[in-house]
This record gives structure tokens, C-alpha cells and sequence, in this order.
């Protein structure tokens, strides 16, 4: 009967200790309030958009498809006010010549013939058929949001359209799927990469949009633009400085087949030459404004570029339209602290995760870029631009002996805001308390690595992390 009783107990206890256990982890799932909604903004090159023709007849689901077959029309031309332009030193009508070009190469970029529509995704991840959840995916690993993807959305725009669309076009989204019709009263933004853009612009533009963000979550956002644009821009490139360089870098950028190639090659060697060279750049550089330089690309001029590029390539009357949209991001730019800050004494909270210590991509490899080649980054985006202000040592470098940080954001004494490499002052940042740097971090592998993604779904979730000092796991430097 004792024996009876013990083992009664005994099982009792195991009972009460496994629901106690149990409760416990549960506690600790990660999770959102019933009334917040994540929505996140994509980047460059991650959203789905459809291409039409004039009878609205769909011809590709991406901007980035080469039509081969209209080229031939339209190299004549081309070859011809090369020719001129060459022979004259002006721009006799290369510019026009070298954006018809491209719009016939590129029929995505042709604004006469066709028309660019996003996909709309007014639905939570939840809901996505398998094509279009594999879309998203192949960029940022979706199986970290597991367990709130019935609260989460995908706002998808005209990456290489007009930026003032694309803000509109979320506040749109929100105002109506998200808080009309799905009920929803909070918002956490992830903006990734040249997400970051649209958002600073949408929240300049609807500071009553402010009350709604409870989080926002700037995932190696371009919130400064990066320098790869400001460069090429303002012209401070070294390896267009002969014209075998150009030829090479021209097809750096384009590729077409060998035999297209190859004439391209023989056409330019026939008339490009070093008296002419810096004329005919300009005219090829004006062209590809006119065509595939959208006011989103613009978004992506640093405000310490921008006065020299919008002198360089936005004065004519042509430009009156594309000028004035880009001018009010620029001050929508400038505007990103105080609109932030009007967040947080709303009760929001503002993050950042940025990576550093790499190159700006290939182009510092073969010596493009003047100054770029002296930026760490994620190969992408620039650290200063990422963490909303952060001071950083030139690539290779460290701040340096006796470094004292210059308007530090964060003053207390107690908090150590310098990187263990001694790379980064994050106290200059916008907000130093809660900004991440992981070293090494490659912008296109971000979406997919642990800790990056783990970071961003506990920070989101009601129950993770609020600030560097939350998570041991978490350090503000991940080394």
C-alpha cells in the first residue's frame, strides 16, 4: 500500500514537473500580439513584377530578359551618333541613341512599347502558392518567420521604377489589406536593403503612420544609399580611363552573345579614342539615366553624392519630373532622424543589422572606384548607410590610437560602443543601443545565414530581444 502511494506521488510529481517544463519552453516560443503585423519591404532585384506590351499581353516576369531579336533595328543608330559624336567631340544625339538601345535590348526598360506592373501580394505568407513563396525565398530563408507567417506580408513594387510609387504604393498596402481589411493595428517594417529607401521616403511622406510602427527592423538597408551609385554618378572612375577600358567594362555590365559582343568591340575601337573619350561617357552615362536609371537607382546616391550627381545628370528640362521626385527623397533622407525619433516617442522601437570590413564588391578589386575602394561594407551597402550613422575605419584600417569618438549618440560611460577590432564606433550611430555588426557578412547572403535571421525573428517576436544587452548569443559585434 506505501508502495501504491509512492509511486501514486511519484507519478504525480513527474506530471506537474513535465507540464511545468512544458509551460516553460511554450513561454518561450517566439510570438506576436494578436493586432501586430510584420511587413517586410524587399531590395534590389528581390521583388516580382510582369512586363507587358502595348496589348497588354504579359512577356516576362522580370524586367532583366534581353531581346536579341529587337537589337538589330536599333545598332544603326547607335553606330551612327557614335560616329558623329566622335568626330564632333559633342553628344550628337548619343544619348538618345544609347537609351533607344537599351529599350530595345531590354524591353522592360522600353516605356513607349511596354508597361511594368509588381505582382501584388495581398495576402500573409501563409497563404502563398508555392511559386510565389519560392520567390521570396531564394533570397531570404522564409523558415525563420515559421511560426508567424500567418501575420507576416511581402509588400512587392517596381524595383527600377518611380521610389515615390513604391512609398505610396506601401502605404496603400498598409492602410488597406494590412490595417483595413485584415484588422491588423501594429506594424513591425523590415525594410531589406533598397527597402530602406522606400521606407525613410514613406515615413516622411505619412508621419501619421508613425502611431502604427511598433518595430522597425532595418536589415542592411540602404537608409544613406551606397557609394557604387554615388561614384558612378559623379564620375570619379578610374577604370574608364582608356578606351580598351571601356570596352571592358561595358561588358562587365552587359552580356550579349560573342558574335554581338565582337561588333560592339570593332564599332568602338573604330571611334572611341582618348580626346573623346570623357564626351562620349558622359553621353553613354546620360543615356543609361534616360533608360534604366529609375528614381529608385537615384534612392541609392548617398545625400554627400547627391549635390554633385543631381548638377551632373538632372539639369535638363527633360529631368524636371525625375529631379523634383528624387530631391524630395533626398529630404526625406534628411529627415529619416527626426521621423525616427517621432517613432520611438510613440512608443516604437527602431533596429538596425549591418555588415562590415568587406569591399564594395568587384569593382574595388579592379580598381573602379576612387574612393569606394576605401569603404567597408557588405560588398553592397556601406556600413555608415546600414547602421543609420555608425563611424567607421576606412577598409583594412582600424579608427585608430587615441581615437575619440566625435558626437557620440550614446554617453554613457559604461557602454562600450567600439568594435573588438577596433573598426567601428557604433555610439555615433542613430540608435546605438540597439544596432548589430557582423563582420565578413555578405549583403546577397544576409537572408540566409543563422544568426542574422535568428537576430531579426527574436527582435520582431513579443518575447526576444529588445536591445545588445538582451542575449549573450547576441553581442552588438558579431566577430
Amino acid at each position: 500500500m506505501k508502495l501504491r502511494k509512492f509511486i501514486s506521488a511519484f507519478l504525480v510529481v513527474c506530471i506537474l514537473a513535465s507540464s511545468v517544463t512544458f509551460t516553460a519552453y511554450a513561454g518561450n516560443e517566439p510570438y506576436l500580439d494578436d493586432d501586430t503585423a510584420i511587413v517586410m519591404i524587399p531590395g534590389l532585384s528581390m521583388n516580382s513584377v510582369s512586363v507587358y506590351d502595348r496589348d497588354g499581353v504579359r512577356v516576362s516576369d522580370t524586367k532583366l530578359f534581353f531581346d536579341l531579336g529587337a537589337l538589330a533595328p536599333s545598332l544603326p543608330g547607335l553606330a551612327g551618333s557614335l560616329l558623329m559624336s566622335s568626330m564632333t567631340n559633342m553628344n550628337i544625339g548619343l544619348s538618345k541613341a544609347v537609351a533607344k538601345t537599351v529599350g530595345s535590348l531590354l524591353p522592360g526598360f522600353d516605356k513607349k512599347n511596354h508597361t511594368v506592373k509588381p505582382v501584388v501580394f495581398d495576402k500573409p505568407l501563409s497563404e502563398y502558392d508555392e511559386d510565389d513563396y519560392y520567390y521570396f525565398s531564394y533570397y531570404v530563408d522564409l523558415s525563420s518567420l515559421d511560426e508567424m507567417r500567418d501575420q507576416t506580408y511581402l509588400y512587392n513594387y517596381d524595383d527600377f521604377g518611380s521610389v515615390r510609387a513604391a512609398a505610396d504604393g506601401l502605404n496603400d498596402f498598409i492602410q488597406d489589406i494590412v490595417i483595413g481589411r485584415d484588422g491588423y493595428s501594429e506594424i513591425i517594417l523590415c525594410p531589406i536593403s533598397l527597402g530602406g529607401t522606400v521606407a525613410e521616403l514613406y515615413l516622411d511622406l505619412y508621419p501619421e503612420s508613425h502611431s502604427l510602427i511598433k518595430k522597425i527592423v532595418f536589415m542592411v538597408a540602404a537608409a544613406d544609399g551606397t557609394d557604387i551609385i554615388g561614384e558612378l554618378l559623379t564620375k570619379n572612375l578610374t577604370v574608364i580611363s582608356s578606351p580598351e577600358a571601356l570596352k571592358e567594362t561595358l561588358f562587365d555590365f552587359i552580356s550579349v552573345p560573342k558574335p554581338v559582343e565582337k561588333l560592339i568591340g570593332f564599332l568602338l575601337g573604330l571611334v572611341v579614342n582618348k580626346r573623346n573619350l570623357d564626351t562620349l561617357c558622359d553621353a553613354i552615362l546620360f543615356g543609361l539615366n534616360d533608360s534604366i536609371v529609375s528614381t529608385t537607382i537615384w534612392g541609392l546616391c548617398p545625400l554627400s553624392y547627391y549635390r554633385q550627381a543631381r548638377a551632373a545628370y538632372l539639369m535638363r528640362k527633360c529631368d524636371d519630373e525625375k529631379r523634383a521626385e528624387v530631391d524630395r527623397l533626398m529630404e526625406a533622407r534628411e529627415n529619416l532622424k527626426s521621423n525616427l525619433d517621432d517613432i520611438v516617442e510613440k512608443g516604437g522601437k527602431v533596429f538596425t543589422l549591418s555588415g562590415y570590413s568587406l569591399p564594395l564588391d568587384q569593382f574595388c578589386d579592379s580598381d573602379w572606384f576612387v574612393n569606394a575602394s576605401l569603404v567597408s561594407s557588405d560588398t553592397i551597402v556601406p556600413t555608415y548607410s546600414s547602421s543609420l550613422g555608425a563611424t567607421v575605419a576606412n577598409l583594412g584600417q582600424t579608427l585608430g590610437d587615441g581615437y575619440v569618438s566625435e558626437n557620440p549618440v550614446c554617453t554613457d560611460p559604461s557602454h562600450n560602443h567600439i568594435s573588438p577590432d577596433y573598426e567601428i564606433d557604433a555610439s555615433t550611430c542613430m540608435f546605438p543601443e540597439t544596432s548589430w555588426f557582423f563582420r565578413y557578412y555578405h549583403h546577397a547572403g544576409f537572408g540566409y545565414r543563422r544568426n542574422s535571421l535568428e537576430l531579426m525573428k527574436l527582435i520582431v517576436c513579443e518575447n526576444g530581444i529588445t536591445d545588445i544587452y538582451s542575449d549573450e548569443r547576441y553581442p552588438q559585434f558579431m566577430l
